[in-house]
């Protein structure tokens, strides 16, 4: 719900084609056909179905950014393969999530605020070096909480 939310209020703020794809759940899901009746500009977004590793790498890699809108979370591991991927990832600042997007690692936002998620979506869409920053400290931060401290300077672009 907070995905559709978060489009209606970009799509007042930026003429930007915007271009959501979910991967775990399939556009015949009932709750998705129920969403679809409910909301505006569902030709925003593409609902994946199930995806295979190398589907997965190839959307992240593909990828604009990285969105984890959770409302519980433990330890996500999608968040941890945006990061090993270099994705700038925003997500929710639920359950153990803050553990992993730390130190400039990524963006937290409040859960189910769509204001707030599109406030970050437009800092990485409008601010390159940001975006880039981003990706570089996520890949660090995935070398670091893998490999730990000595092997995490070796990773990622210069």
């Amino acid at each position: 719900d907070v995905i559709f939310k978060t489009i209606n209020v970009l799509k007042k703020l930026s003429k930007q084609k915007i271009e959501w794809r979910i991967g775990g759940i399939s556009d015949k899901s009932e709750s998705v056909k129920l969403y679809k009746k409910l909301h505006k500009h569902k030709e925003c977004v593409k609902f994946l179905g199930i995806l295979s590793a190398q589907d997965i790498i190839k959307e992240l890699q593909n990828a604009t950014l990285y969105l984890h809108p959770s409302h519980i979370e433990n330890s996500a591991n999608s968040i941890c393969e945006a990061q090993y991927i270099g994705t700038p990832t925003i997500a929710t600042n639920v359950g153990g999530t803050s553990s992993i997007l730390s130190n400039d690692a990524g963006i937290l936002v409040s859960p189910n605020d769509p204001y707030e998620i599109v406030s970050a979506i437009l800092k990485i869409w409008n601010d390159k070096d940001f975006a880039l920053k981003l990706s570089r400290n996520e890949i660090l931060t995935a070398a670091f909480l893998t490999f730990g401290e000595r092997k995490a300077g070796r990773v990622g672009p210069k």
